[in-house]
């Protein structure tokens, strides 16, 4: 076997791992970020899952998961100091730091981003940022509003049918039923006070309303 050629005391096996040492990616490869969602949406009460992991050479240090950005932003995952809604997906992994965000809240809207850390002599450094994932939290209507809707309808066939009534009545009684009359249309104004209480416009007076017919009878006694 020929001797390895030696070239200012270097054999060539160990001039060619210099050289591949040197051209970029030919050695470790290159430590990269990947957070690969870009918008996620979710229903109140729901599991969140934001994706996160890391190739290549990681260097030594935590990772950790910001909601929003700036000085102003929440740590929302760290190995120490996470908020109590929010797990590891991959428990103990060093390259997955997938999380997990149970029973979501609207007030969990918001962009979530993961930084990678290096540790050093001092604090430690940033180095790497995730693009961000846009978290929407989307609404549900209450179980009052389905309700509120049923009472507006109910209010407004019980009105109908309290004045077809009337109308009728009064038709067979002649004028004597005038008074019958607005005693009717105040108790159906009364009616639906009762039925939607909280509806724009329902404010209480002291003064019960009195009807046009209401006065005409009152001018003739």
């Amino acid at each position: 076997m020929a001797p390895s050629t030696q070239v200012s005391g270097l054999s060539l096996p160990c001039l060619l791992l210099i050289l591949l040492l040197e051209i970029p990616g030919a050695g470790a490869q290159e430590f990269q970020l990947l957070q690969p969602q870009g918008a996620v949406l979710v229903s109140p009460g729901e599991t969140l899952t934001l994706i996160c992991s890391v190739t290549g050479l990681v260097p030594v240090g935590p990772m950790k998961w910001f909601k929003g950005s700036g000085s102003g932003r929440q740590l929302v995952y760290a190995e120490v100091g996470s908020l109590p809604r929010v797990t590891r997906a991959v428990s103990g992994s060093y390259t997955d730091f997938t999380i997990r965000i149970s029973d979501t809240r609207p007030e969990d809207a918001g962009i979530y981003r993961c930084v990678k850390f290096m540790k050093g002599s001092g604090p430690d450094e940033e180095i790497r940022s995730g693009a961000g994932t846009v978290v929407s939290v989307s609404g549900r209507w209450p179980l009052a509003i389905p309700a509120l809707w049923i009472g507006l309808f109910l209010e407004k066939v019980l009105i109908a049918a309290f004045l077809l009534f009337s109308f009728l009545s009064t038709m067979s009684k002649g004028l004597g039923a005038v008074s019958w009359f607005s005693r009717t249309v105040a108790a159906c104004q009364h009616l639906c006070l009762c039925l939607c209480p909280c509806r724009p416009g329902n404010e209480s007076t002291d003064a019960p309303a009195v009807s046009p017919a209401g006065r005409a009878e009152g001018a003739q006694a």
